[in-house]
């Protein structure tokens, strides 16, 4: 098993595409060593605002979810309880 696997992975460091996702990932390989360069304080005071505004609708989203899914449970448990009384 492991020398189809080696062969196969031979076959596709061969091809084209093999070729093509090495480029890429060496493409962003290359953008994640220039996104820790050191920004100006007017962009990380941006950016810090705008994580926290991220973080807000975030937080935001949790308890809508949880009312939704509580909303829903609760609509099904009054609808079955509503059918047995019948």
């Amino acid at each position: 098993m492991k020398k189809y696997m080696q062969a196969r992975l031979d076959q596709f460091n061969r091809s084209r595409a093999g070729a093509a996702i090495k480029a890429g990932v060496v493409t962003v390989t290359g953008f994640a060593a220039q996104a820790h360069a050191a920004l100006p304080p007017e962009a990380e005071a941006a950016f810090s605002k705008i994580t926290s505004g991220v973080t807000d609708v975030q937080a935001l989203a949790w308890v809508a979810l949880g009312l939704s899914v509580g909303g829903f449970t609760l609509m099904r448990l009054v609808k079955r309880g509503a059918s047995r009384a019948i």
